[in-house]
């Protein structure tokens, strides 16, 4: 790890919400994932009801 990466992690290391833009074929994995981790999730979508879901 270099030193960007390690202060990247440290920064990031309290983050509880995160916000996410799409749900598509990658989006909606990627977003359960983070939500079964414990994160809170915005999520933006250009079809609204597709970021309700």
């Amino acid at each position: 790890m270099c030193a960007a990466e390690a202060v990247s992690a440290a920064h990031f290391r309290n983050v509880e919400r995160v916000g996410f833009i799409g749900t598509g074929s990658m989006g909606r994995p990627m977003i359960a994932k983070l939500l079964h981790a414990g994160y809170q999730v915005d999520v933006y979508d250009i079809d609204p009801a597709a970021a309700k879901d």
